[in-house]
């Protein structure tokens, strides 16, 4: 009879350590990152009464005759199917979406592994698990590069770090000229014209001005103004903006300014002219108007139309002049089209470059005589309207430390003022041949044990892991599967209880006979 007490409170301490868990479990239930655990029993080694017989010719096998002494915990197993991902918005969170994977962190020489990906930096630009203040592991870039096969260590953003500027060296212009366009000849310039004391004024130059041009039939525009003809004159004025009127009333504007001026012809003016912005050695940019005129054949070196078959050109051109303090060197060259494609040569004829160089002596400091290659070979000609622009370029100016963020790789992207990007580190995970045979350490950290393996830390791709950033991972924890163990465990601790019950009301029936 003591037998069975002693069984009965074996099952009553076992069925307590499965509610504990469970209980764990259920408080865990909102906990970042965390894995749920089940508990599974068996039986003790039994009490043989008699041992088992085989058959003989005279009789029949007799099976052992055993009595079990109770149970035991068997295993707790910890449970590491991956969470939901729960969105945060948060740029330095990452929520693991595989089974496998977890997050490598130190606290000094002590190496941890979570599956809590709450990230944040620190006041010195630390990568930290948020809360405990450990540094989480990976590889730091150098010079905007990162090398993941060295050693991990500390991650840490450098949040006073600078981009130097890079001077443009190539621009890449797309889209479309129109094929509706066609010569037209000017009939008006209009000048945006300040004065030593920043007023502005619009001086009308009309077409029958001859006194504005000292070549030929021609507006030139100079750097400044002072009286043309009978228009007002304005002491020391400055133009700070041309447009052209067309005969068909459309208009073209942009600043063609430059000293020595610069010529419209009759029949040979800007039909469109875009903007594109350069950069100097020293991040200062500069814009610098490209022209891009109709023509109905050929012209000469100043412009006039010369008779030719050929019909369907573009001419463009980077007038000569000064645009923010630089002073650059007029290119011209020709766009021929042969149904869609455009092929550009300065001597008007088929090319295979397709890069028309111009050189920028820059000032204050620069790189003098700087070379830039523009490239008009994905420029089309269809039916429509004209909306060339630049589709690529190199150069920026210097830029600030402004923001970082991790991608679904691991790889983390610092943001500059200027627009740029650059790689400043990885976040490193690591694998494990066992995953459930690691052991908590609290704090959603685990540690390596003899039964996990070796940890095998390298980049996601390579573990084969994948992440969700700007999220964390929830918790693994069913609610209604603990509800149910929970009446299970319940019932059996009940169960257990009762055989004490009754052995106990047996063992008093025995006493009783006594008396």
């Amino acid at each position: 009879m003591m037998r069975a007490l002693y069984t009965a409170v074996s099952g009553l301490k076992n069925h307590q350590t499965r509610m504990d868990v469970i209980g764990n479990n259920v408080a865990n239930v909102n906990t970042t990152g965390y894995k749920s655990s089940r508990v599974t029993f068996a039986d003790t080694l039994s009490q043989t009464i008699s041992g088992s017989s085989s058959a003989n010719d005279n009789i029949g096998g007799v099976n052992a005759k055993q009595i079990g002494l109770g149970m035991s915990v068997s295993s707790i197993d910890t449970n590491f199917t991956h969470g939901s991902a729960s969105s945060t918005g948060n740029n330095t969170d990452l929520a693991i979406d595989t089974d496998a994977g977890l997050f490598v962190v130190k606290n000094g020489n002590q190496t941890y592994y979570t599956r809590n990906g709450n990230f944040t930096l620190d006041n010195e630009g630390n990568l930290v698990m948020n809360g405990s203040g450990l540094h989480v592991q990976g590889w730091n870039a150098v010079n905007g590069k990162v090398n993941p096969n060295g050693a991990t260590e500390n991650l840490k953003i450098d949040m006073d770090s600078t981009m130097q500027p890079k001077a443009t060296s190539y621009v890449n212009f797309g889209s479309n000229l129109s094929a509706d366009s066609a010569a037209s000849k000017v009939t008006a310039i209009t000048l945006t014209v300040e004065d030593a004391d920043g007023n502005t004024q619009q001086v009308v130059v009309p077409s029958t001005d001859t006194t504005a041009g000292t070549n030929g039939n021609k507006y030139v525009v100079g750097d400044s103004y002072t009286q043309w003809g009978s228009m007002p004159s304005i002491t020391g004025g400055t133009i700070k903006n041309v447009q052209l009127t067309l005969a068909d009333g459309t208009t073209t504007s942009g600043v063609y300014g430059h000293t020595g001026g610069y010529g419209f012809g009759d029949n040979t003016f800007p039909s469109y002219t875009s903007m594109m912005t350069v950069y100097d050695s020293l991040g200062k940019a500069h814009a610098i108007p490209v022209m891009y005129e109709r023509t109905t054949g050929s012209t000469d070196a100043d412009g006039n139309a010369v008779a030719t078959t050929d019909t369907n050109k573009w001419l463009v051109s980077v007038p000569k002049g000064t645009y923010d303090g630089v002073e650059t060197a007029g290119t011209t060259a020709t766009i021929r089209f042969n149904g869609d494609t455009g092929k550009i040569d300065t001597t008007g004829t088929y090319a295979t470059d397709v890069a028309v160089p111009i050189t920028v002596p820059y000032p204050n400091g620069a790189d003098l005589n700087a070379t830039i290659k523009l490239d008009f070979s994905n420029i089309t000609q269809y039916s429509g309207s004209s909306n060339v622009n630049t589709s690529a370029t190199d150069g920026y100016a210097a830029g600030f430390y402004k923001d970082m963020s991790i991608g679904q790789d691991g790889v983390i992207t610092l943001t500059y003022t200027n627009g740029q990007k650059q790689q400043g580190g990885q976040v490193a995970i690591a694998t494990f041949n066992n995953e459930a045979g690691l052991e908590k350490a609290g704090g959603s950290l685990y540690t390596a044990s003899n039964n996990s393996g070796s940890a095998k830390i390298g980049t996601f791709d390579s573990q084969g892991v994948s992440v969700t950033p700007g999220a964390l991972e929830m918790s693994n924890v069913d609610i209604s599967n603990e509800f149910s163990d929970m009446i299970v465990t319940q019932r059996g601790f009940q169960a257990n209880s009762k055989i004490i019950t009754v052995a106990d009301e047996m063992l008093e029936t025995l006493v009783n006979m006594k008396r």
